[in-house]
């Protein structure tokens, strides 16, 4: 027992030695605190550099996963640098630790270089230059100066905790890396080796094929197999810029075939500066490039070569995370290469002095750059905060900006989303711009007093694999607009407001939809704004767009759908101001007599003035009208001021201007006069708007012109109205029949003149939705005729009311009739953006006098004549039309019913497309309901821009013909009668 003892207690006294003693073992292979005087680190800037190298090579050899720095100073030598190479899974904790560059006059020079590394962790601790203390006698930039060099092959490593300052050059600088091929010699396709063609994909064999082309001769990639084992290589032109400059498409085929010519497979639908798979047992390769022509040129260097067969082994997979990034003379990060980097939680200060003085720079890597993620970082008193150049798949998220901010449009598939973008006092900080040409991303940002510029590329630069599309949305603007934009961007779902007492006018470009606009005054530089609410304290002065860069040149400012509440729009330099569909309460529209000439628009708007608005809602100066057309508005002026101001008559002298009124409402209690101000006693002013037949009425005993206008030479009324003139109240036709006691039936017609713009549009609107049509036509010196011909080299017709094309008949029947009910017809032109609508105005040298309701139109596929034969005012009158295309008549009658009966009307139009429809006005501009369509813009004098706008949707409908819904229901029971006798009889 007592041996037994003894040997028990031998074993547990082993065991115990053995628990303790492992723990102790592995801890010390763990981390290695460096021992400075084995390696020679006396504090001479050579032996601090050399002997740091070695111990980090020493410690990673011997497995150790750690090695820590004794917390000192180390000043590195300029003329060598510490050295991070071939080293694998080990974390450097400096520990504090400072790492100096030694003061010097040199050009170029780093501190830490690595090479050839994997799952290395940099942490706490501070990389130093010498910024303060740099010898600048040599004049030249010191940007090669850099603190930490990153090349080939450094992959899955990470900086944290780093404070990285004072480099005269550079901060952090990532390459794209080592090409492997010593030389290009079997790497390139020449302009020689294409041909036109493909191959097919599924045999590898050539084809014939319209749309591509295609190598002749393979290239090998057996050296890649060798280097690489077999896994990718990058087809590009990678030399100087990049940018692919011989090619115009960089998609392409990679066909495979192994060492004896056999076909293995294809990798389809590839990228050029996209890493391409290389399947096992591959030796060569054909490519199919996705472009029809041939190049013209190529590299004079290279044999001609438009592309090479190459790989870099740029960094990878890096993430730098908590640095502080300080005092950096020419960049704080230059990212020249690599992909799958995160840069986030990190702060840059005091980036600048030396171009390109940002704080990150992604730039040199150009087309090989790609993945790369800045988020949550702060960005703070750098002349700049980032540059993009280049690269693919760049994102931008929850930063904190104060500098300049520029994204260039090589850059591909960015997203810019949920930052915040801060003001900057320092000299040089100037804006934020984004160039896109593929699939873009912008939205949720913040901008405090800061302006930007967002530009479309398009044209050759687009990549079809990548997309075109920009979202740009959800942005918010506090103290802030947009200086330009490129006419197919679009602002979407965005606010627009003011802080802390600013007074700075507000730019604003390009299109703006769904937006809420809270400002004071404004620039609107040829901008449209859609389904928007806006608020003005100031005046918005309107001017054109020109961007030469993005070929922008717009000379109009527009507003559809929007409410607009007081302040003043005023033109300056634009030459359209137009409003459709808007609500404007207490807004004063001018043109300033200091502008340029305008067309001034606005078109089924409702207009309200409160009392305390003291200002008329329309001021115009003589000189400054090219056209000025009110349709079809509803004015509520409870001001003491007329409703259309002519302020100025003096300083600009009226040149030949067209004011047209129609199809208005107004109310106006406190003035006696709608159209008011200054005489016109100098130059001519040309008006329509009185009769009757352009429906202009007037809530009360109010005036439509002061008399001042009456029998005045310098202002023309076109188709005057002396009250003498009667209405027939017998059965009367003109394009429709319509009867009633207290009927009254009109056709107008009205004229301009020196501009001679003719549209035609029909509008269909009463309290029992009666239809009526119409057609105004001018003539320079007819006079109430029967038939009128419209032909002019110069005008412009087009007409929708009953129109016949090549293929379809086009017939239009009309019922009508009440004691108390008025059939009117009335032309107006259509809402934002269905510009195919029919009243005609008319222009001419001299002044235009009614003419008669009967109208010769004709549409792009046949034309259509309508004659009238007219008996006295005591007898019935008639009409017939006969109407004649290419193929097809186009008939029209009209039935007239006694007073007690319903009275409707239906109008069925066929133009060459074939389309049908019936639209009619609504009663209140503020319940249109838009749909989104691609027009060639809201005038048929096609002025706007080709760009998706809103419509107004039809509301379309056709009378029924009740013979035929009885005829049915009669075939119906009938069927149903011969159903059950079946069934009785198959009972029986």
């Amino acid at each position: 027992m007592k041996r037994l003892a003894i040997f028990l207690g031998v074993l547990i006294s082993l065991f115990c030695v053995l628990c303790l003693s492992v723990p102790s073992s592995a801890a010390t292979k763990d981390v290695y605190v460096m021992d400075l005087e084995k390696w020679n680190i006396d504090g001479n800037p050579l032996n601090n550099a050399e002997g740091i190298s070695n111990a980090l090579k020493w410690a990673s050899d011997e497995g150790y996963t750690t090695i820590k720095f004794p917390q000192q100073e180390y000043v590195i030598s300029e003329k060598t640098f510490i050295s991070i190479k071939d080293i694998n899974n080990m974390t450097i904790d400096l520990n504090g630790a400072t790492l100096k560059l030694n003061p010097n006059a040199l050009l170029s020079s780093k501190i830490i270089h690595m090479q050839r590394c994997e799952n290395v962790n940099l942490i706490n601790g501070t990389v130093a230059g010498d910024i303060n203390e740099h010898d600048y006698t040599n004049p030249a930039t010191t940007e090669q100066n850099i603190a930490i060099l990153i090349e080939e092959s450094v992959t899955d490593c990470s900086f944290k905790g780093l404070t990285i300052k004072d480099s005269t050059g550079w901060g952090v600088t990532t390459g794209k890396g080592k090409e492997f091929h010593e030389s290009r010699a079997g790497t390139m396709v020449s302009q020689q080796n294409l041909a036109s063609g493909g191959y097919d994909l599924e045999k590898g064999t050539p084809i014939e094929e319209s749309t591509k082309i295609r190598t002749i001769k393979a290239l090998s990639v057996a050296d890649f197999e060798s280097a690489f084992k077999g896994n990718y290589f990058i087809f590009a032109y990678d030399l100087g810029y990049m940018n692919n400059p011989y090619l115009s498409t960089r998609e392409f085929d990679a066909l495979f075939y192994d060492k004896d010519g056999n076909f293995i497979e294809a990798a389809k639908d590839q990228l050029m500066y996209k890493k391409t798979t290389i399947p096992a047992g591959a030796a060569s390769v054909h490519f199919v490039i996705h472009q029809a022509n041939l190049p013209t040129g190529g590299d004079p260097d290279f044999d001609k070569a438009v592309a090479f067969l190459t790989y870099y082994e740029q960094p990878s997979g890096l993430i730098f995370e908590d640095c502080t990034f300080d005092n950096n003379k020419s960049l704080a990060m230059a990212i020249c290469g690599g992909e799958s980097f995160i840069i986030r939680n990190n702060t840059f200060t005091n980036t600048g002095g030396l171009s390109p003085a940002h704080a990150i720079d992604i730039e040199d890597g150009w087309e090989f750059t790609s993945d790369i993620e800045i988020s949550n970082n702060t960005f703070n008193n750098n002349i700049g905060d980032l540059v993009v150049c280049s690269g693919d798949k760049i994102t931008v998220r929850n930063n904190s900006f104060a500098g300049n901010v520029s994204i260039n449009g090589r850059a591909t598939r960015y997203a810019v989303e949920n930052n915040t973008f801060y003001p900057n006092s320092k000299s040089g900080v100037l804006g934020i711009s984004f160039d896109y040409r593929t699939d873009t991303s912008i939205q949720g940002n913040t901008y405090y007093n800061r302006n930007l510029l967002v530009k479309n590329l398009g044209g050759k630069n687009v990549i079809p694999a990548m997309g075109t599309e920009l979202s740009w949305k959800n942005e918010t603007f506090i103290n802030s607009g947009i200086l330009s934009m490129s006419d197919v961007v679009e602002l979407k779902d965005s606010s627009f407001s003011l802080e802390n007492g600013h007074t700075d006018a507000i730019w604003l470009a390009g299109t703006i939809r769904n937006s809420t606009i809270d400002i004071g005054s404004a620039v609107l530089r040829g901008t449209k704004i859609y389904d928007s609410t806006i608020h003005l304290s100031g005046n918005a002065n309107c001017q054109e767009h020109v961007y030469p860069e993005a070929n922008v040149n717009t000379q109009e400012v527009a507003f559809y759908g929007s409410t607009i509440t007081n302040g003043s729009i005023s033109t300056l330099n634009c030459r359209a101001l137009t409003f459709k569909d808007c609500h404007l309460t207490d807004t004063r529209i001018s043109t300033s007599k200091w502008a340029e000439k305008v067309d001034l628009l606005l078109e089924n708007n409702q207009i309200d003035l409160s009392e305390s608005a003291n200002k008329p809602a329309i001021e115009l100066s003589a000189g400054k009208i090219e056209t000025f057309k009110l349709y079809n508005n509803t004015v509520n002026n409870q001001t003491n001021k007329p409703t259309i101001l002519l302020a100025d008559t003096n300083y600009t002298e009226a040149s030949g201007g067209n004011i047209y009124f129609k199809g208005n409402q107004f109310s106006q209690e406190n003035h006696p006069y709608i159209f008011d101000g200054n005489n016109i006693t100098s130059g001519l002013l040309y008006f329509t708007g009185v009769h009757p037949d352009k429906k202009n009425t007037i809530d009360g005993d109010q005036k439509l012109l002061h008399p001042q206008y009456e029998d005045n030479e310098h202002f023309i009324i076109l188709e005057p109205y002396d009250g003498t003139e009667t209405t027939d109240t017998t059965d009367s036709t003109s394009s429709t029949n319509e009867s009633s006691s207290t009927e009254e039936s009109s056709s107008s017609t009205e004229e301009s003149s020196t501009t001679e713009e003719t549209s035609s549009s029909t509008e269909e609107s009463s309290s029992t939705e009666e239809t009526s049509s119409s057609t105004e036509e001018s003539s320079s010196t007819e006079e109430s005729t029967s038939s009128t011909e419209e032909s002019s080299s110069t005008e412009e017709s087009s007409s929708s009311t009953d129109e016949s094309s090549t293929t379809e008949e086009t017939s239009s029947s009309t019922e009508e009739s009440s004691s108390t009910e008025e059939s009117t017809s009335s032309t107006e032109e259509s809402s934002s953006t269905e510009e195919s609508t029919s009243s005609t105005e008319e222009s001419s040298s001299t002044i235009e006098k009614p003419i008669s309701s009967t109208t010769n139109s004709s549409s792009s596929t046949g034309s259509s004549t309508s004659s009238t034969e007219e008996s006295s005012t005591t007898e019935d009158s008639t009409s017939s039309t006969e109407e004649s295309s290419t193929t097809e008549d186009s008939t029209s009658s009209t039935e007239e019913k006694s007073s007690t009966e319903e009275s409707s009307s239906s109008t069925k139009e066929s133009s060459s497309t074939g389309n049908s429809m019936s639209s009619k006005r609504e009663s209140s501009s503020q319940s249109i309901k838009y749909q989104t369509k691609n027009v060639f813009g809201p005038s048929n004098d096609r002025r706007y821009s080709s760009y998706s706008e809103k419509e107004k949707l039809p509301k379309t409908g056709e009378t029924v013909d009740y013979r035929f819904v009885c005829l049915g229901f009669v075939l119906l029971v009938g069927s149903i009668g011969m159903m059950n006798k079946k069934k009785v009889h198959s009972k029986e």
